[in-house]
């Protein structure tokens, strides 16, 4: 839900809030819910089961919005060739990553599937972290510190391809995330003081990264990292405190699980439906700038929009495909 948002709201001090943590928060994420010593498989196991399917995700995602952004730049008003579209697509294809560029070929920057850096990003987050999840808190501490530097130092030498340079930035996140499901930082779940410290801290976090993001802008990339950690501790961190441990009524269960597995839909296509919304609103006269792109009720009708069509779509084609998969009675 926050990366629809922020797209929607991109160039905002809305935006600017929820990309100091909403990344971190994934990749966080991930790594609580990475099976780990839990499931007691080894690399191989765990890369077969629950890794190389990001890789399958990147390129079926990849090739469907590449083929709907190529139609569109093809019949649109650019006319666009498709032979020029094509090396173009297939270029940012295989660097996968929003900050490389192919030597000699660089193409211009691309919505897709520049926008789908995070599944060869995880990949490479989760391998690493399969490979170390056995090891004790303080070598882990200093792997991730360690890999993070390198992504530091990237960061100005123009990017890696496959988003290795995202996911060095990112592995850390990954790695408390694990260490948090473990319950090394949260043993005995807290207490009704420590969550009412957590809510202040987030709160007074949310106050002060507002603040900044209107101080420190325009953001170079090192300054965005370093926000974002910022951001992970006074937002991330006392979230997961706040969580930790809670009981949820059915109904609410329900819903977050349905909208946690819709996940897989809404973050590649929630881009390829705000491009339809906004050729559509162009051809409303008197109510296109109402709900232009960045306006109150743009941003709504927006992410209403994709999470209505996005979230059906998944049921549908998983719910058909599982009753396909489903053994005989």
């Amino acid at each position: 839900m926050l990366v629809v948002l922020g797209h929607a709201v991109d160039g905002s001090r809305l935006h600017d809030l929820i990309y100091s943590f909403h990344m971190p928060l994934f990749f966080f994420a991930a790594g609580c819910v990475f099976p780990g010593e839990r499931s007691g498989a080894g690399f191989r196991a765990l890369f077969r089961q629950r890794i190389q399917v990001h890789v399958r995700y990147y390129v079926w995602f990849s090739l469907i919005g590449i083929a709907y952004f190529m139609l569109v730049k093809h019949l649109g008003p650019d006319r666009r060739a498709l032979d020029e579209l094509l090396v173009n697509r297939s270029i940012s294809l295989l660097t996968a990553s929003a900050s490389f560029s192919w030597p000699g070929l660089a193409p211009e920057v691309t919505v897709w599937p520049v926008a789908l850096w995070f599944f060869p990003a995880l990949v490479w987050c989760l391998s690493a972290w399969a490979l170390v999840l056995r090891c004790r808190v303080p070598v882990l501490a200093g792997m991730a510190l360690g890999v993070w530097s390198i992504g530091w130092w990237v960061l100005e030498a123009g990017g890696l391809p496959w988003s290795l340079d995202a996911a060095a930035l990112a592995f850390p996140f990954v790695v408390v995330g694990g260490i948090f499901q473990r319950g090394a930082l949260l043993v005995p779940p807290p207490s009704q003081a420590v969550r009412a410290v957590a809510l202040a801290v987030l709160c007074s976090g949310l106050a002060l990264i507002w603040h900044l993001s209107a101080a420190l802008l325009p953001f170079t990339p090192r300054a965005l990292e370093l926000l974002r950690l910022f951001g992970f501790a006074a937002v991330v961190m006392p979230l997961a405190v706040l969580l930790a441990g809670m009981r949820w009524a059915p109904w609410s269960a329900r819903i977050v699980h349905t909208l946690s597995r819709s996940a897989l839909l809404v973050f590649p296509f929630h881009i390829i439906v705000f491009s339809i919304v906004d050729n559509l609103v162009r051809r409303l006269h008197g109510l296109e700038h109402g709900l232009a792109y960045g306006e109150p009720a743009g941003v709504v009708l927006r992410v209403g929009v994709s999470f209505l069509v996005l979230v059906p779509a998944h049921a549908l084609w998983f719910g058909r495909r599982a009753a396909r998969c489903a053994p005989a009675a």
